[in-house]
C-alpha cells in the first residue's frame, strides 16, 4: 500500500472535491447537476480500474444497484404520496457512490446517510424550527458525509461488511 499512498490521495482529494460540489449545489438549489453526477461515476470507474482496492465488476455492480434502487424508490414514493420525495439527482449521485464503495458497501451507506439525515431532522425540530412533513431536505449532503465515511473505512480496512 505505500507505493499506492500518492494516488491514492489523488483519489482521495478527487472524491473530496466531487463530493463538496454536489453537497454545497443540492443544499442551496434542491439539486445535483449533472456534471457533478457524471464526475462522480468517472471518477469511481476509474479508481476501481486503475486502483487494487476495488475492482470494476464490484463498482458496476454498486454503481447499478445504488442507482438502480433509489430510482425504483423515487417511482415507488411517487405512486404512493403522489408527490416526489426523491429526486432523479440523487439516484444519479447514487450511480457514481455505488460504484465507489461497490455493491459491498450500499447497505452502510445508505444506513449512514438515512441516519444521518434523521438526526439532522430530530435536532432542527429539538432546536425549535419544527418540522414540516412537506419541507425539501436535501439528501445529497447526507448521502456525501455517507459516501466518504464508507469509502475510507474501506480504503483503511476498518469496513466489516468485507469480511
Amino acid at each position: 500500500m505505500p507505493s499506492e499512498l500518492p494516488l491514492l490521495a489523488v483519489f482521495a482529494a478527487y472524491l473530496v472535491t466531487v463530493l463538496l460540489v454536489s453537497a454545497v449545489i443540492d443544499a442551496r438549489h434542491f439539486i445535483i447537476p449533472n456534471t457533478a453526477n457524471a464526475a462522480n461515476l468517472a471518477g469511481a470507474l476509474a479508481f476501481a480500474f486503475v486502483m487494487p482496492q476495488s475492482t470494476l465488476a464490484s463498482a458496476l455492480l454498486g454503481g447499478l444497484i445504488g442507482g438502480g434502487a433509489f430510482v425504483a424508490l423515487a417511482a415507488a414514493f411517487r405512486r404512493i404520496r403522489r408527490y416526489d420525495g426523491l429526486g432523479l439527482g440523487d439516484a444519479k449521485f447514487m450511480l457514481g457512490a455505488g460504484a465507489w464503495v461497490g455493491w459491498q458497501g450500499l447497505a452502510p451507506l445508505v444506513f449512514v446517510a438515512s441516519s444521518s439525515a434523521l438526526v439532522y431532522v430530530a435536532l432542527r425540530r429539538k432546536m425549535g424550527e419544527g418540522f414540516d412533513p412537506q419541507a425539501k431536505i436535501p439528501f445529497a449532503p447526507f448521502l456525501c458525509a455517507a459516501t466518504l465515511t464508507v469509502w475510507s473505512l474501506q480504503i483503511f480496512g476498518y469496513a466489516p461488511w468485507l469480511g
